[in-house]
């Protein structure tokens, strides 16, 4: 895993980040290459992720899917959508999937998922929920639990990169608040692995 890093100096994420919610998608698209090259080659939570979820695998949407990195784990599913509110991050995830993989991504923001009631088996988010602030949390929840039947998350427990750009919530909560009932929780290195129904 790549070590932890001090907030480095950036005005331009200083100016996004002065209404963090009202510019989430810029401030995204600005750190999305950032992001790919940090975090390119870690799959450190591959295995918990992949045995969490069902088999056969039907319908998933990945919520944060960022530039696709966790695609391989669920490439067999019969239906795949990834989705991030940064269409700078949609287009690094179409570069970087291959060139036969069968994906649709989706710009959107998890706050208005434009999917049916129940369209998905299953919603999975890693280090995704982290970056959403608390203030929309809960109607950001609500939207998974309207689309998906399961939800798989993967979030920190501390903040790794910058302090701005992530918020500690109290997930068992949050999930009940939103109608869902944690089934598993897996400790990880530095990560809970949430399933819920």
């Amino acid at each position: 895993m790549p070590a932890r890093s001090s907030v480095v100096a950036d005005p331009t994420l200083d100016a996004l980040l002065s209404d963090y919610e009202a510019n989430l998608a810029p401030v995204w698209d600005h750190r999305a290459d950032g992001i790919f090259a940090r975090w390119r080659g870690e799959t450190g939570d591959f295995a918990a992720i992949a045995a969490a979820l069902p088999s056969p695998l039907g319908a998933i949407v990945d919520l944060g899917v960022g530039y696709a990195r966790t695609w391989p784990i669920y490439a067999h599913a019969r239906r795949a959508v990834g989705v991030d509110v940064s269409t700078r991050m949609i287009t690094l995830a179409r570069a970087n999937l291959p060139s036969d993989a069968s994906m649709e991504l989706v710009v959107a923001s998890m706050e208005s998922l434009p999917f049916s009631d129940g369209t998905f088996d299953v919603a999975l988010a890693v280090r995704t929920l982290n970056h959403v602030p608390s203030a929309s949390l809960a109607g950001a929840l609500r939207e998974v639990r309207r689309i998906a039947r399961i939800f798989v998350a993967v979030e920190a427990r501390e903040v790794r990169v910058d302090p701005r750009l992530e918020f500690p919530h109290d997930y068992p909560s949050a999930l009940a608040d939103a109608g869902f009932r944690v089934r598993e929780r897996v400790s990880l290195e530095d990560a809970d692995l949430y399933v819920a129904e």
